[in-house]
């Protein structure tokens, strides 16, 4: 599901997510705790694979190696928000 911001004469069409990023799309959210673990794990595995390939420039990836290092960000991203939500709700 998205949510459309009202197109005016003036304004072109927006899709967001979420209603949060709606009216949070003039300013920076910044991440919690949580979330900047994740980023910081998905680093980790995308640093690896790119280590494993022996290329730095990303302009010289084929599709598939590309595809592969978006993949490991993404996985490495959730798999660390789903072992740390995992513990205790704090209430």
């Amino acid at each position: 599901m998205f949510f459309q911001l009202k197109k005016t004469s003036s304004t072109k069409v927006e899709y967001f997510c979420s209603v949060k990023c709606l009216y949070g799309r003039d300013r920076v959210i910044d991440p919690n705790e949580d979330e900047t673990a994740a980023m910081q794990a998905a680093g980790v595995l995308a640093g690896e694979y790119v280590e494993h390939l022996g290329k730095t420039d990303l302009a010289a990836f084929t599709e598939a190696e590309w595809n592969t290092l978006i993949e490991s960000v993404i996985t490495g991203y959730i798999e660390e928000m789903q072992r740390r939500t995992q513990k205790d709700p704090p209430f």
